[in-house]
Parts: C-alpha cells; structure tokens; sequence
C-alpha cells in the first residue's frame, strides 16, 4: 500500500485493525524511553502541527513512488512532532496508523493511547484501545478491573460505555452469573442499541425467547445496520418463507431486488426471481408467480426450472395453452442439449431431463436412458436417484421405484411424491397420505411442494396447518421501513457540510477546512465496512477560478471517531487540505489571489482506479474561499525582508515561509509581477540569513521554506551547519533538505547518520533516502539509542 493511501485511509478504517498485544510493561518501556528521548525536544505546541501537516503533504507527493522509503520519511517527521508536541492529537493519530501498518505494534499501541487521551471524543479509538489493553492484561480479573474502573471515568460516551458493559456483561455471563450479566447487557444495549454483538449475547442469555423469533430479530437488527446489504435482506426473505409467511417473505424479497438493482451490481440473477415466483405460488398469487418467472426467463432463457413454475402457475390460473407452451419450451431445451450433456458427463443435468420425461412429457424410452446415464457414477447422486425412481414407475417397474425411493422420500419431496403416487396406485392410502403428511412440510415452497398439496388435496386430505407466529409479526411490523430510504436520499438523514476556517487564508497559511456529519434523521446510522456508510471523504479542489486548476479526488479525510450516530448527534473533523500537489501549486503562485472552491463525496465507491459517486454518497460543496496574495511589488518585498529581520518571533517564521514561497513562483515563472534580479538576490540573503537564526522554529521553518526551490551558494552555505547541530528538528529538517537537493552527495552523510545519529528521527529519515539494503536494520526499528544533552541551539 502506498504511503499517500497510508496517510490518507483511502482503503480501511483506522481502528478496526487487530496488533497483538502489548504487555503493560511494553506501555510503560515504550513511554519511559519516548520521554528521554523528549528531553532534546523542548516542547512547542505548534511545531508538532506544521509538522504533522508537512508528514501528510510528504506522503502525497512520494507515496505512489516508493512507499516504503517514503513509510519511513513520513514517520521521521511524525515522531518528531509527537515529540515536540505532545499534546498534538493529529501527531499520535497518524503515528498510530503508519506504525501499525508498518509492523509495529508496541509503538502503535502507545501511540493510540496518547491519541485517546487527547481525543476522548473519539469512540472508535477508544473502543479500539480499550481491547487491546484487556488482549495485554494476563488474568481475568486484571481485565475485569480495568473494564471496570473505565467504566467509573466521567463523561464516557454512550458507545464507549456500551462497550464497557457488553464486556462485564460476557465476563458474568461466563461465571455463571446471569443476573449480573442481565444487568449489565441491558446497560449496554440502552447505551448503544445497534452494538450488533450485545443483541447476538442478549439471545444467548435469554434461551427462553423462541429461536424463531431470535433469527427475526437478529436479522433485522442486522438490516437496521445496514439497510443497502440486499443479502441481509434476502436471508431474511427466504426465512420467513420457510417459516410459511410467505405474504410477509415478500416484501423481503422485493425489497433486496430493489436495492440490487440500484446498486450497480448488475441484473438480479434468475434464481432470485424464481424463488420469488416459487413464493407467490405457495400463496396462490398466480398472476405475480408468472411475472417473476417471467423475469428470470428474461435473464436466462435457459433457466429450465423458471419455465416449470411458470408453467405450474399458468395452469393453476387456467391459462393451459400458455402452461403447454413453457413445457414445450422445456422440452426443446433438454433435447437440444443431450447430446452435449453425455458428452461432458454432467450426471445430474442427465437427471433433470430424465426427471422431466418421467412427468411432464412422459417419454419412457428418453427417461430409462437419461436415468441409466445419470447412475453411471459408483455414487450416483441423491437427484439421479430420483430421476431413475421416476423413469422406473413410468416404465411399470414399480417395486425397483420404490425400493430406490424410499430410502431418500423422508428427506426430498420429490422422491416422496412419486413413492406417494405409487403407493396410491397400490391401494396402500394410509401409507401415500403419511408419506405425504411428512414431506409437506419439508419444503414451505418451491414446485415440490405445490404438487405434494396438490396431490393431498386431490385424495381428499388434509394439509397441516403451519399457525403465524403473531410474536414474530409484531416485530416484523415494529421495524421502521424508513431505514431503506437512507440509500435513496442519504442527504434527508444525514447532513454532510464542508466549512473552511476562514473565508480569506493568509499567503503560507493552512488551508483547514472542517467537515461535519449530523443525523438528521429518525434512526441510527452505521459506520464502517459492511455497515450503512463507508465513514470516508473523498475532497477535491479546483484552485484559480473557472479557468484554473482541478485536483479531483486527490485528499480522503476517514471520518471514523463515531462507529454509530444517534439522531440529533454530529461529530467534526478538522483537516489542512493543502497537501501535495496542491499545496505545491499554492506556494508557486502565492503573489496572486486564489480562489478556492471545494468539493467532497461521502461514502463514494472506488471505480476503475477513481471515485465516483455510488448508491448512498453525498456530495457537498462547492465551498468557496480565497487564498490571499502575498505582495511581490519592491514595496512589498522591502516590508517581507523587514519582517524577516522582526524582534518578533512568529513574524520571522511568517517571513521564512512566504520568503521561500516568493522565490518558489520566481523559479517556477508563474509569478504575476515582474522581480527584478537584485530584489530575488535580496530575498536570497534575508533567506540566508533566516536559516541561521537565534531560534530553532525559525530556523526550522526556513529549512522547509529553502526546499521549495533550488539552493544558492549563500543558502546552501547558511544550511550546511544545521546538519550537525545538536537540537533535532532543526537536524531533521536539514538534514532532509540536503539529501533532496544534493541526492548522492549526500550518500556518505545519510549513511553515517542512518547508522548512528542519536535521534531516532533522523536515523529514519536517512534510511528513508537509502536503498533498501542499506536500510534493511532500520526498517527493524532497533532500540534506540537515548541522548539526554539538551540542545545548545
């Protein structure tokens, strides 16, 4: 996976990850060492976010290029900026992701619980966390004493708590404990009513609920999750079926057809029509079993079996010239296909023919033949049994019917049909009726059994009775239907808005946008993979107005903190989205105003290589703003080289950044003013002089700023000592600057430091540069080796 994809979530969510487990005393190492090491980073809140914002920008230019190494440049820059900046959230969130991916587990799961502890909105992080301590935790009572002295912290959220007490409510529950399991469950189902697994522990604590009425209710909870799942909802159809509410397994069924229809997924395959069809016809709705036989012929012409129960639902609607008609179909059919059928040795297709020959265009010779070829196997098949028990009563051969029948009629109807006509036909009725009487009730539907009811009826029978479940009705008839209408108009529900932080952003500034979901609606909606929406952004920028320039889905912001929004809730994630190319194009035009028009998909579906709007994406923007121009007149260079000479810190900052970026759009010709020469050389020498600065954070932001562009002898001079200084962002980012502007040259020193440096951060952003046997010990992340000296610089 690239590194961009790392940075960027495109492919997962961040916390459904599994890492084994780290010990407590992993946690506490992993921590002490992370402090000595920030002992050489004294702290500044807002190096950590400019870093964190230069990591993703970093993995957006390279990530398709060589991941690995760019794995590496990237976690170079985020470990430094969760150590500058401990309290930074955004620095451990990403540290989590990339160190989890990249095998690394202890410094993952430190990493998530510095996230945590700054996030506690986040419920998928928490929930995450919180399962890999109790995987740490030894004993059984070590984990039910950390679940519950989370759940005593104040202001948990309500996922988080249902979380905590389905854990509790499974410990008790596997003590013996129900009462206390019952309590907590309960808890944990009032806190989160869609917590899927708390439903499946709840139907395994109250065994006295009816397995009928647990599989309903299951599987609707699992619907009201994700509605757009039309196998969900198929499931469900075909069990109701079973269970002879067939008006009701209607509506299950139509309603999957629906959503497979509007889900790009292609026809729905003829099998589906046809169990419809076989459902109407176990309701008698005749005129709609012919329609949904109709359907599936549409699809496959050659689907033999819809022809068949087309052909039952004619004749019991008293169309028999159209019924005839579809058994000839049939019949035209299989003949054209015998020849091939024992040529490919396909047995049971052999069967099929012969069973039809046997009854519907009786055909004793044909029949005898398929069948005998169909028992050819030295285990022929159930189904060639069948057929050969139907060709033998055709053939008057009944005792050889029977004796092969028999054997299989109490668990096929089928078989038990022809056993029962046989046994009719022998005067044995009590026999045929039992026969029948246990087999009707085998198979609620399907063309097996309309002809076992129709035979019960025509001797006079009487077909047991399957009484409706009236528990099961009422919850079918509680379930809110409004749930499928999310797909169709997504935005009715859910409210997705883009705001950017400010209508007018500085030149260098952060563009930081804010996106925002809220359930607007009446029922819970589900994030994640296999749930009601994919929690992921896809953002794309048009920069420069109508005639400018498009970055169409280059950003993906995963909004995952919420595995479940309640009605009325929302939640927020703030990203920069200027990052690779984007970024790169603002820096070399930042002497003209840039209009900044912002779009966005929610829950888009990956296409060919691109985004594109699937069944339940919403689309938001445009959002419009304005990127200021930074003023390249002799006037307004004079002002930005006094303020590179400021008393004021951040001035100086401000200074090196837009310095940097004016000579980027000199370099670039994409400068709207006319620079002369000597005021380039000016701001060369103001650079200069900035990359050598009193202080560290000017001088970190000049590095990056130099990189825009090609060095000059005077910058390359002035950055040249950062490479050995003792203060470590300062050395990281010079060190950077040097092995992209110098490439080979640099080799030696890159190797050296890869092998050496006492930062952990530089020794991965040398191996980053380095080929990958060069780099092959670093990639093992060996301990690392802990200096305590505090920076002279």
């Amino acid at each position: 996976m690239s590194t961009a994809f790392v940075l960027a979530f495109v492919a997962s969510s961040m916390f459904q990850q599994t890492t084994p487990p780290m010990s407590a005393d992993d946690i506490r190492r992993s921590a002490e060492i992370a402090q000595q090491q920030a002992g050489a980073y004294p702290a500044d809140p807002d190096i950590g976010p400019w870093l964190v914002d230069l990591a993703r920008h970093q993995g957006h230019l390279k990530g398709r290029v060589d991941a690995r190494s760019n794995a590496l440049h990237v976690l170079a820059l985020l470990r430094a900026a969760a150590r500058v900046s401990p309290d930074c959230a955004d620095a451990h969130k990403w540290l989590y992701d990339i160190e989890e991916r990249m095998g690394r587990p202890q410094r993952a799961e430190a990493a998530l619980a510095d996230y945590v502890r700054l996030r506690s909105d986040d419920d998928a992080a928490a929930i995450h966390l919180f399962r890999l301590r109790i995987e740490g935790l030894q004993t059984i009572e070590q984990r039910a004493a950390l679940a519950e002295s989370e759940l005593k912290r104040k202001d948990l959220s309500r996922p988080y708590k249902s979380e905590l007490n389905l854990w509790l409510a499974r410990h008790h529950f596997e003590r013996g404990e129900r009462d206390d399991a019952a309590k907590y469950l309960e808890r944990s189902l009032l806190m989160n009513p869609m917590n899927i697994e708390a439903r499946e522990l709840a139907y395994t604590i109250f065994g006295e609920t009816q397995p009928e009425l647990q599989r309903v209710e299951m599987a609707l909870q699992l619907i009201a999750a994700n509605p757009s799942q039309a196998n969900l909802i198929w499931d469900l159809a075909q069990y109701l079926d079973s269970l002879g509410m067939h008006k009701r397994a209607q509506e299950w069924y139509n309603r999957a057809i629906e959503i497979n229809g509007r889900a790009d997924a292609g026809p729905v395959p003829a099998d589906y029509w046809q169990r419809l069809a076989e459902s109407y016809l176990a309701s008698k709705d005749y005129d709609d079993a012919v329609a949904a036989a109709g359907e599936a012929i549409k699809i496959d012409d050659g689907a033999a079996a819809a022809y068949l129960v087309r052909a039952y639902a004619y004749r019991m609607a008293g169309h028999a010239t159209r019924a005839d008609a579809d058994i000839d179909s049939v019949a035209k059919l299989y003949r054209a296909n015998i020849k091939k059928v024992r040529e490919e040795k396909r047995y049971d297709d052999a069967a099929d023919i012969a069973w039809f020959f046997s009854i519907f265009q009786p055909d004793k010779k044909l029949a005898m033949e398929m069948s005998e070829f169909a028992m050819t196997p030295f285990h022929p098949s159930d189904k060639a049994k069948i057929a050969r028990g139907f060709a033998l009563n055709l053939d008057d051969r009944q005792e050889d019917a029977v004796a092969t029948l028999e054997p299989i009629a109490k668990d096929d109807q089928f078989a038990a049909y022809e056993l029962a006509r046989i046994q009719f036909a022998k005067n044995h009725r009590d026999d045929a009726m039992k026969t029948l009487t246990h087999a009707v009730d085998l198979q609620t539907t399907g063309l097996a059994r309309q002809m076992i009811a129709a035979l019960i009826e025509k001797e006079n029978g009487q077909i047991p009775a399957r009484p409706i479940d009236t528990k099961i009705t009422a919850v079918l008839d509680k379930f809110r239907r409004d749930v499928f209408d999310y797909h169709k108009r997504p935005g009715d529900f859910l409210r997705f808005t883009i705001k950017p932080i400010m209508n007018v952003y500085e030149p260098t500034a952060p563009i930081r946008a804010t996106f925002r979901m809220e359930n607007i609606g009446a029922f819970p909606i589900t994030f994640g993979e296999g749930f009601m929406a994919r929690p992921l952004v896809s953002v794309s920028t048009r920069l420069g107005g109508d005639a400018g320039t498009s970055f169409d889905n280059y950003l993906t912001v995963l909004m995952s903190s919420r595995p479940t929004l309640l009605p009325g809730d929302a939640f927020e994630e703030t990203v920069s989205i200027d990052v690779g190319d984007v970024r790169t194009w603002l820096t070399q035009h930042i002497d003209r105003p840039v209009p900044i028009a912002i779009t966005a998909m929610f829950d888009p579906i990956w296409d060919g290589g691109t985004m594109r709007p699937g069944l339940g994406t919403i689309s938001a923007g445009p959002f419009n703003a304005i990127r200021s121009p930074l003023d390249a007149s002799p006037a307004g260079v004079d002002r930005l080289i006094a303020n590179a000479q400021s008393e004021m810190q951040d001035v100086r900052i401000k200074a090196a950044d837009q310095i940097g970026a004016l000579l980027a759009t000199i370099v670039a010709a994409s400068s709207e003013t006319k620079i002369a020469p000597e005021l380039t050389q000016r701001l060369d020498t103001a650079l200069a002089k900035l990359l050598t600065d009193a202080s560290w954070q000017v001088k970190s932001h000049a590095l990056v700023a130099a990189g825009n562009s090609p060095l000059s002898d005077r910058t390359t001079t002035a950055a040249a000592p950062q490479v050995r200084v003792k203060q470590p962002v300062v050395k990281l980012l010079a060190v950077r600057l040097f092995a992209e502007q110098h490439g080979s040259k640099f080799r030696e020193v890159l190797e050296e430091f890869c092998a050496s440096d006492p930062d952990e951060s530089v020794r991965l952003l040398a191996a980053s540069y380095l080929p990958e046997s060069a780099r092959a010990s670093i990639d093992q992340d060996s301990p690392v080796k802990v200096t305590t000296t505090p920076p002279n610089d």
